[in-house]
């Protein structure tokens, strides 16, 4: 118990220090927003959508990624970064949408944030 709770503090600390940034946007936000858009919104949008509209899925599951990413903008700029996840999210839905991998959606999300920090936050660029 007393080694869970050193590994938490560890862990926590670790990625609370300022190249916890780049672990969280390398890491943990692809997996868990891919679990989230991809298995949640984009396969149950896909099973409630009528067939001829199913096809849609990726479109509308990029458009709320897109949106949550705004609500949580500190500001006007960052609400236009926020915006422009809409595209990667459409390519990676639909990647998805092809071949069902989650695993290459998360690898994509990961590889579209680094380049995303190497451009606008090169000085956090592992």
């Amino acid at each position: 118990m007393a080694t869970c709770t050193w590994l938490g503090i560890c862990l926590t600390g670790w990625l609370l220090a300022p190249h916890g940034a780049v672990v969280r946007s390398l890491i943990a936000a692809p997996l868990i927003e891919e679990i989230v858009f991809r298995w949640g919104v984009q396969d149950a949008l896909a099973a409630r959508l009528r067939p001829g509209l199913s096809a849609h899925a990726p479109l509308l599951a990029a458009l709320v990624f897109a949106l949550a990413h705004v609500a949580l903008a500190a500001g006007a700029l960052d609400a236009l970064r926020a915006a422009a996840t809409f595209v990667p999210a459409w390519w990676i839905g639909i990647a998805y949408r092809r071949d069902g991998a989650l695993g290459a959606s998360v690898a994509w999300h990961a590889a579209f944030n680094l380049a995303w920090i190497a451009v606008l936050q090169p000085g956090l660029a592992p």
